[in-house]
């Protein structure tokens, strides 16, 4: 399973969860994930509950008033740093559209933090995962 599977798994589970009761099976699928994305505290100095994985991913930023490209610089099971093509401002809502193999994944996202190109946004509510199936021609 890839990472983004996982973040789409586990963003999904905590909004319906904020709706409505999951499931015993959700319910358990819901702790693990949590248990596997917050993995090993390196650092006791550092606030966040689950650690960061690098990475250089582009992505397309849907703002309210437009879409903006940018890349992943980091994620972790609550969040994504981004470098985008101009400054976010702190409190925007955004969808963070990327692809990955042969998926494309909607994470909707609020802006905690931002210095120049660079932006800290935590997910917030229902994501979306679609696979990019090949035609047969």
């Amino acid at each position: 399973m890839r990472v983004f599977d996982l973040l789409h798994d586990h963003q999904r589970l905590l909004a319906k969860a904020a709706l409505v009761p999951l499931e015993p099976e959700e319910a358990v699928r819901l702790e693990a994930l949590g248990r596997l994305l917050r993995g090993d505290a390196r650092r006791p100095r550092d606030r966040r509950v689950m650690p960061r994985i690098r990475c250089a991913q582009p992505v397309q930023l849907a703002t309210p008033t437009g879409f903006l490209a940018g890349t992943l610089r980091d994620l972790s099971g609550g969040g994504f740093r981004i470098e985008a093509s101009l400054a976010l401002a702190p409190g925007a809502t955004l969808g963070v559209h990327l692809e990955d193999g042969s998926r494309s994944y909607v994470f909707p996202a609020r802006v905690v933090w931002a210095r120049g190109p660079l932006a800290g946004v935590a997910l917030a509510g229902m994501p979306q995962r679609d696979g990019l199936g090949v035609r047969a021609a």
